[in-house]
């Protein structure tokens, strides 16, 4: 059975914190984990076996912080050895089922315009990394602990882009429900499941008690599997060495209500041992499960707010401008992203989604257009309706878009086989012209045909 479908079949079972298990082995204060896989891989072998015997069946590679950043010369023989030390552990351990994750955590660095990491550079930094790992025999790529809605995005098409494995994600909430740079549960799921990540949820920073609430909100609006991973525990520090307090049974009963609830992958990130799988698979493995279900509702996004579309929204754009000194036009002949930025942010009180298009003049849309979204998407929390005819631009501002955007067609045949592929790529909801409304249900058949749900699809009246 495809690793993809069991996820959503049956209830299953993660590794619990492999960097814990490298200290308690000896690793130094500083030093970097994934030197071990060339150092000391029996002790990696060790550490997968125990969490293979504990009855895991999905264990990570030793390839968390494995990229061109911190290992500039040897990347691919630190993640190589890290794959096939734990292709040996499944081999010793008689578990042929279990499957190897590539582990990816975030990059390290900022992205722009917070930090210094271009978007496009962090897609190439990570799709090296996914290359040396689906090379090297992974299984499934499993992206973690990520903090930042847009990096989480680079990550995911990174991997779209360079192999063929599924793709899954966890990331990183603080105790009310929100990522580093803002993003929510309700904010992130219609993101991943556009992007195309067959499971997510959240990992690391809380443990499950304080996890719980935040599982229950991603649980309510996704159509996908949902993972949940929490630390034994909140941290506390002692003498300069972390602590966690949750013992094996008490963790396992605390995910037992995780599970009553309905996560349908648990396990363990930060504190946990092959101690606290064990309960777990003990409490958690005979509980009655429920398969994700289709939820009937579309959600476009911004990287921090969630619109639910029960209709056509409120939309505010460059018709709607108080513009009597053809300010737009100017700036729009200039290049000028700043000013046509403060001029739809003037909008944003009037709307639930601003419709950004830079269509007309002498400038180039395919560069001016995503220069404005990405502007403008650090000016306005409200979701974007993104336009353009010239689908290069359009494809370029959906690649960089921090959520998941409105999009429009004509629904002539000849656009809907150009934007298709681009809704299915980075996903969108779709607004479609009134003039194409006797046309609906060729619309439809042709969406399905891209996988494109019926429920993504608006009609204007």
């Amino acid at each position: 059975m495809a690793i993809q479908k069991t996820i959503g079949l049956e209830r299953c079972f993660f590794d619990g914190g492999l960097g814990t298990m490298l200290q308690q082995a000896g690793l130094a204060a500083g030093e970097l984990p994934e030197t071990w896989n060339l150092s000391h891989p029996e002790e990696l072998i060790r550490i997968h076996s125990a969490y293979l015997e504990a009855g895991c069946d999905i264990f990570n590679a030793n390839t968390f912080g494995a990229n061109r950043l911190k290992y500039p010369d040897n990347l691919e023989e630190i993640i190589s050895a890290g794959i096939q030390a734990a292709m040996e552990a499944r081999r010793r351990a008689n578990r042929p089922d279990a499957k190897i994750a590539l582990d990816i955590g975030p990059s390290g660095k900022l992205l722009e315009p917070m930090g210094d990491l271009s978007f496009e550079d962090a897609v190439s930094l990570f799709g090296e990394v996914v290359r040396c790992g689906a090379a090297a025999g992974a299984d499934l790529v499993l992206i973690e602990t990520m903090t930042d809605s847009l990096e989480a995005k680079a990550a995911v098409l990174a991997a779209r882009e360079n192999c063929d494995l599924p793709v899954w994600l966890t990331m990183v909430f603080d105790e009310n429900g929100y990522m580093l740079t803002g993003g929510t549960p309700e904010s992130m799921t219609p993101l991943m499941e556009g992007l195309g990540v067959q499971a997510f949820g959240i990992n690391c920073s809380l443990g499950p008690e304080q996890m719980k609430p935040i599982a229950k909100r991603f649980l309510a609006v996704s159509s996908s599997p949902v993972i949940v991973n929490p630390n034994a525990g909140l941290p506390r520090v002692e003498n300069g060495t972390v602590y966690y307090d949750i013992t094996a049974e008490e963790f396992s009963e605390q995910m037992k209500e995780i599970s009553k609830a309905g996560a349908h992958a648990v396990g363990g990130c930060c504190g946990t041992t092959p101690a606290h799988i064990s309960a777990v698979r003990e409490t958690c493995g005979d509980l009655p499960f429920t398969p994700p279900e289709p939820k009937p509702f579309a959600v476009i996004t911004s990287s921090s707010a969630a619109l639910v579309l029960d209709g056509v929204p409120e939309m505010a754009g460059r018709a709607d401008m108080d513009d009597p000194d053809g300010e737009f036009e100017e700036a729009l002949a200039d290049s000028d992203a700043e000013t046509l930025v403060d001029l739809y942010v003037e909008l944003e009180d009037d709307a639930d989604v601003l419709e950004v298009c830079v269509d007309g003049g002498d400038a180039d849309p395919a560069a001016l257009l995503p220069d404005v979204v990405r502007q403008l998407q650090g000016m306005t929390s409200l979701p974007l309706l993104i336009a353009s005819s010239d689908k290069a631009a359009l494809a370029a501002a959906m690649r960089i878009y921090n959520g998941k955007p409105l999009v429009r067609t004509d629904g002539s045949a000849e656009d809907m086989q150009e934007l298709f592929p681009l809704v299915q790529k980075y996903g969108a909801s779709i607004l479609i012209s009134p003039a194409a409304s006797e046309t609906r249900e060729s619309i439809l058949q042709t969406a399905a045909s891209f996988g494109i749900p019926a429920k993504e699809l608006l009609f204007e009246e």
